[in-house]
């Protein structure tokens, strides 16, 4: 965390100097001003990158999750599902998950974070709305197939990303609110499903379940643009605002 320590040494300069980044506060006061410059510092990294990247992995589990919902429409009826379409659609989801998630986390260490969760987002929710224009099993399988290979930018490699800005006591508990976003999600899907289902069936020709996708989809496209200019990438290339 050489890279977070540069940040409290150029923070303090005006407090105490310290001839290297590298030696400790040797008096209790030191200590006390560096711990203390430090939760600062820690507190202002968690107001930029916390809130916005439960946000994302929210839209993340809306968009993963709405199918089932979906499915309460005319889903299965206007895509001539049979058998075991449905199923397939929910399981491929996973096949692309798993098979790209650790390659996920080997281009996120090499390209800029803020690009890759940012593209990757903008690419799911490309294939999330795709899933509202689709008129067979077979679409609505790649589509499906395509959303889980690009969650992998986001929901398994955050976690690695948080890695660069905490140390390790302190990732945990960052970590947990990331995931527990997805409790929220689940919390009021149901609600919009119920809300979008109900109101929206046939409006302007189109069916209340392609309706979902879109309604859900298009804000996480949104958020990806945003995220390019929102999330930093490095402490070390952080700015002004670190």
């Amino acid at each position: 965390m050489s890279s977070r320590k540069s940040s409290i040494i150029s923070t303090t300069e005006n407090v105490t100097n310290y001839e290297s980044i590298d030696r400790a506060p040797t008096s209790s006061t030191q200590m006390e001003k560096f711990k203390m410059i430090e939760k600062r510092l820690v507190r202002k990294i968690d107001f930029r990158l916390i809130p916005w990247l439960s946000v994302l992995y929210l839209l993340l589990s809306l968009d993963r999750n709405n199918i089932g919902n979906a499915r309460l429409g005319t889903l299965e009826k206007d895509l001539n599902l049979v058998g075991n379409d449905y199923y397939t659609a929910l399981t491929i989801f996973f096949a692309g998950y798993v098979l790209f998630h650790i390659p996920s986390n080997l281009v996120v260490k090499r390209l800029k974070p803020s690009r890759w969760i940012s593209g990757t987002m903008i690419l799911w929710g490309v294939c999330s709305l795709c899933q509202a224009f689709t008129h067979n099993a077979a679409g609505l399988i790649a589509c499906r197939f395509f959303l889980g290979v690009f969650e992998t930018g986001v929901g398994p490699s955050t976690p690695l990303f948080l890695s660069f800005w905490y140390q390790r006591e302190e990732l945990a508990t960052r970590v947990a609110i990331y995931f527990g976003s997805s409790t929220v999600a689940g919390a009021f899907a149901g609600a919009i499903a119920y809300g979008v289902l109900g109101t929206m069936e046939g409006a302007h020709g189109i069916a209340g379940w392609r309706w979902l996708f879109i309604v859900e989809a298009v804000p996480t496209i949104v958020l990806g643009f945003l995220s390019f200019i929102v999330l930093p990438d490095m402490p070390e290339t952080a700015g002004r605002w670190l």
